[in-house]
């Protein structure tokens, strides 16, 4: 596998994969962690395969989003995709690099969101909640809806992973068509 792939795989820069090769930075605990994972993961791996979207990736490509003005629609269609993506995740290290810790996306709101998803994620691959999960959630309810009139339902249907984090969401606006 190549640096390229390994960053986009832990949800970093290649040029920062390139400054820890060379000793010039040195990554943070979480970090080391991702990227040893991912190596360890091995290039076989459906994560590289396949070119699946991990939650480290998500959130990273959900900071690029908010950095440059996307819609939370475009937010939520990354999301989705990894969500669809962790169908061809079978082996222990594979679960390991797809559901990592990752960096923060920037907005806590998001942050809260991609935690839910992960801890749903788990939950129905039978696996471990991930630990980073537990204490992420916001401290005032956030309706991710274009429409206000949309709240009650939200409230009453949004998945119990994200509203104990403060997230009212459709569930139908997480899974792919």
């Amino acid at each position: 596998m190549t640096a390229a792939q390994v960053a986009r795989v832990t949800g970093t820069s290649e040029s920062n994969i390139a400054s820890y090769e060379r000793g010039d930075k040195v990554p943070g605990r979480h970090t080391l962690q991702r990227i040893l994972d991912a190596i360890d993961a091995g290039s076989e791996s459906p994560i590289y395969v396949h070119g699946l979207v991990t939650t480290p990736q998500a959130a990273a490509a959900i900071r690029f989003g908010i950095r440059n003005g996307w819609t939370p629609r475009e937010h939520l269609r990354i999301v989705r995709e990894q969500r669809s993506n962790s169908k061809w995740v079978s082996r222990p290290i594979d679960h390991q690099v797809f559901l990592a810790r990752p960096a923060t996306t920037g907005d806590r709101r998001w942050d809260a969101l991609l935690a839910g998803s992960t801890e749903e994620m788990a939950v129905r691959s039978g696996l471990p909640i991930p630990g980073w999960t537990q204490h992420v959630r916001l401290m005032n309810e956030w309706f991710v809806a274009d429409v206000p009139a949309f709240n009650d339902y939200l409230l009453a249907h949004s998945p119990e992973p994200f509203r104990s984090r403060g997230v009212m969401i459709d569930p139908d606006a997480l899974e792919s068509v």
